[in-house]
This record gives C-alpha cells, structure tokens and sequence, in this order.
C-alpha cells in the first residue's frame, strides 16, 4: 500500500545498508556515466490469508 508506512524507523537503516552499498558501488563502477543512487518507496505490504499459503506451498 503506497499511501501507508510503518513508520519511519528503519528505512534509513535499509538505504545505507552494506550489502545495497556494494552492489551500488558495483553498479557505479559499471556505468561511471550515469548519477546512481537508492531509492525506496516507503510503504507497507499486507499479506492475507491466500498469500500466506502461496509462500507455505513454495517453501
């Protein structure tokens, strides 16, 4: 749901986290012409009921 979060905390966290700075850096690397950078929707994601079962056959 775009027009819903929860919260602020933590999304700053996810952006600066180590594992999405590398592969930024890898990206940048690659295409040195382009201006890179994270960006994220902050939103929340409901899982119903028929979702939940869908992950529980996959796994």
């Amino acid at each position: 749901m775009f027009d819903r979060t929860a919260g602020t905390d933590g999304y700053q966290q996810l952006k600066e986290h180590p594992v999405l700075i590398k592969i930024l850096d890898e990206y940048k690397q690659v295409n040195s012409q382009l201006e890179l950078r994270i960006k994220a929707t902050e939103s929340i994601v409901y899982v119903n009921e028929y979702g939940k079962q869908f992950k529980n056959a996959c796994i």
